[in-house]
């Protein structure tokens, strides 16, 4: 598995959230294609509105997700950020980066830990 562009690690509280968390991504700069979310080593399904439910945050103490995308360029300059919105708690981890010289994609992998 090639190396990504972009890595980025953030941590995000889960507090006195209670309910259900999904996963949503917000690009400037560039269009985003699929995007995946792993955690403990399975791929988790997307919902018909695009997020990746995670379950209850009450679950999600002390575990790790990891959030790739594939960048394709769509604007001339090379500066794109990457969002991981952590929907139901108010968190999101930024990945800003660039296209590399010549590039028209981009790899982006943003990992996040759930503390309390």
């Amino acid at each position: 598995m090639a190396m990504a562009d972009v890595q980025k690690a953030g941590t995000c509280q889960i507090g006195s959230a209670i309910g259900p968390v999904a996963v949503a991504l917000k690009i400037d700069g560039g269009h985003v294609g699929v995007f995946s979310v792993v955690r403990s080593g399975s791929p988790l399904p997307h919902s018909p509105n695009g997020t990746v439910p995670l379950g209850n945050s009450n679950t999600l103490l002390g575990t790790t997700i990891t959030v790739s995308t594939s960048l394709t360029k769509v604007a001339p300059g090379s500066q794109f950020n990457v969002k991981v919105q952590l929907r139901g708690l108010t968190c999101s981890v930024e990945a800003p980066g660039s296209f590399a010289t010549g590039a028209t994609t981009a790899v982006v992998d943003v990992t996040v830990t759930f503390n309390a």
